[in-house]
């Protein structure tokens, strides 16, 4: 057992994708999160001047005295959004970000499978949007933001449970949509035709 704690790392996933959404003003399309530790054993502050103690350059230390951390990667693909732009209206912020995040590798606590390490996620991204919006000082309309997209994740998990087959990864316009959806009709009334010639 490595000794994660889940929740704690549950919580900074929601920071920073806050963090991505209201500070940076990114989409956070296919970005990833890592767990990666120091490459040596950390040493805390010990002095009352705040200096510090170098670590030790050996490769032989202890893993388990190694310090854990969320880091965040690939932003080659994120759009930025103008969260001051008035033209751009509340439910088009929330479904850019909502494309994203479903879009992503599944990083994140689902909403419905994983109920209480959602909560904790969901709670920690809100109160951490909170204090970005309000620091920013991108007023009431971007303020509900936050939630709204937190509702639209629920909607979508809740979605994401009853269907049998669906992938919240595969995107489609609605034109390809309907082609795909045509192609399965086609393909299924073939196979009820070779059942009625047997």
């Amino acid at each position: 057992m490595v000794g994660i704690h889940v929740d704690a790392y549950a919580e900074e996933m929601a920071i920073g994708l806050a963090i991505l959404h209201w500070k940076a003003g990114i989409d956070a399309q296919d970005t990833e999160f890592v767990i990666g530790c120091s490459a040596t054993k950390t040493f805390a502050t010990v002095y009352s001047d705040h200096g510090s103690v170098q670590p030790p350059a050996s490769t032989t230390d202890d893993f388990t005295e190694r310090e854990t951390q969320l880091w965040m990667l690939d932003f080659d693909k994120c759009s930025k959004i103008d969260l001051e732009d008035k033209a751009l209206s509340s439910s088009q912020v929330v479904e850019k970000y909502m494309v994203a995040v479903t879009g992503n590798d599944p990083y994140f606590p689902h909403p419905c499978l994983v109920v209480d390490l959602w909560r904790k996620f969901r709670r920690a991204y809100l109160k951490a949007s909170e204090i970005l919006i309000k620091h920013r000082r991108l007023g009431r309309r971007v303020a509900k933001l936050p939630l709204m997209l937190m509702e639209q994740c629920e909607k979508w998990g809740e979605k994401d449970l009853e269907a049998e087959e669906y992938d919240p990864f595969e995107r489609h316009s609605d034109d390809e949509e309907a082609e795909i959806l045509s192609e399965q009709s086609s393909s299924d009334d073939r196979e009820d035709d070779d059942d009625e010639d047997d």
